[in-house]
């Protein structure tokens, strides 16, 4: 299962650094410092929710600086690492 993990960080904290951080986490693909709604947006993947909200709530809330986090599951069941863009409808 792949879910997108919105995450807050307190103020004064490197982002950027923080970011390359989540970055090195295992299930997670993706993470960047964005700006407006969240500080960090990240793609992670696990077996199933279960181990997604594990990874979030084990490995993401309890890195110091990290004040909320909020899970976002895929819902697009063909949306995925195995989908090249090209074989998307209008690309």
């Amino acid at each position: 299962m792949r879910a997108f993990v919105e995450i807050f960080i307190e103020s004064g904290r490197d982002l950027v650094a923080s970011a390359e951080f989540i970055r090195q986490i295992e299930g997670v693909r993706e993470a960047y410092a964005v700006s407006e709604h969240c500080d960090i947006f990240a793609a992670v993947e696990a077996e199933d929710f279960k181990q997604v909200f594990e990874l979030v709530m084990r490995k993401i809330k309890v890195i110091r600086g990290v004040t909320r986090a909020r899970i976002l599951p895929c819902v697009d069941l063909e949306a995925g690492p195995d989908v090249e863009a090209k074989s998307l409808p209008g690309l």
